[in-house]
């Protein structure tokens, strides 16, 4: 398990339920019998089910309020928010950066990429690269900006790193993508 569960209590009939299958275990473990395995087998399942059932029902490791977890939430809204503030105000000043995230969350780069990555499976420049391919996507398609201009708002030093980037994702130009779905 990736995360740390605090320990529940358990109510006083739950914890008499418990004691009742162990002491069952222990009666079955105590005979001879030709199907004392298959029961003791079928005892440890009702134990688990029983146990997934009392404490498993709510969890939730997004809420649970484990460190790793409130990093990837509040990662994820601040990538929100940059892409809002870019698209608003139509300039990028280097923020699609796994530093520049990791700076706005008090985080070293390295750290963030590790949390980001043992959680979600996706590295941060993953996420980000994404997003922005996400963004450029609806840039062209809704938008009468030109590839140049988009480039550059998003962050691209040169369009034709824009175009590069563009096609290894999409295997299509950023205008070849814009007039396949402008027709």
């Amino acid at each position: 398990m990736a995360e740390i569960v605090p320990p529940k209590k358990l109510l006083q009939n739950d914890l008499e339920e418990f004691e009742t299958l162990y002491s069952q275990i222990l009666k079955e473990f105590k005979k001879e019998s030709e199907y004392k395995n298959k029961i003791l087998g079928n005892l440890f399942m009702v134990i688990l089910l029983k146990i997934k059932e009392r404490f498993w029902t709510t969890y939730n490791p997004i809420e649970e309020g484990n460190r790793n977890s409130q990093i990837v939430k509040s990662f994820k809204g601040l990538l929100e928010t940059e892409f809002k503030e870019i698209l608003r105000s139509n300039h990028n000043d280097d923020k699609l950066q796994v530093q520049y995230f990791a700076k706005k969350l008090n985080l070293h780069p390295n750290y963030l990429n590790s949390v980001i990555k043992s959680k979600t499976g996706r590295t941060v420049s993953d996420w980000i690269s994404k997003r922005t391919l996400s963004i450029a996507k609806s840039l062209l398609i809704n938008s009468s900006y030109s590839s140049k201009e988009i480039a550059f708002q998003l962050g691209f030093s040169e369009p034709t790193h824009f175009s590069r980037f563009f096609k290894k994702n999409t295997q299509l130009s950023p205008n070849t993508f814009r007039k396949s779905h402008k027709s």
